[in-house]
């Protein structure tokens, strides 16, 4: 089991990346080469690909990409893409908790806000 424990260069990338064998995906294994073929075959179709994270931090990344891939852009969401989908999940949340709330109201009977009185 020695040669999983031999690192891999990743070339073609503008600093040094090694990683073990045993972290690449086993390409060998037919559920995995399904998934790799559909991602490669996705890539070839697609106009680009968004990137989480900055462009003025990895530009030598950004800029490699793009070689690769030819004319097609490359996009960066930034991680903070993520942090407005949870906050627009949370104001989602916020509202239903508020309509099961009105709801409630409606089924107890309670006064509406602002008119003092039973509908």
């Amino acid at each position: 089991m020695q040669w999983r424990a031999d690192p891999v260069v990743l070339n073609s990338l503008p600093h040094r990346v090694e990683l073990l064998k045993t972290q690449l995906a086993d390409s060998t294994m037919p559920a995995i080469a399904a998934i790799l073929s559909n991602i490669a075959e996705s890539e070839f179709r697609s106009d680009g690909m968004l990137a989480n994270s900055f462009y003025e931090l990895e530009a030598e990344y950004f800029n490699t990409i793009r070689e690769v891939q030819g004319k097609k852009g490359v996009w960066s969401i930034g991680p903070f893409f993520r942090y407005a989908l949870s906050d627009c999940r949370g104001s989602e949340e916020r509202e239903r908790e508020r309509e099961r709330e009105r709801e409630r109201e409606r089924e107890r009977g309670t006064p509406c806000k602002g008119h003092g009185r039973l509908d």
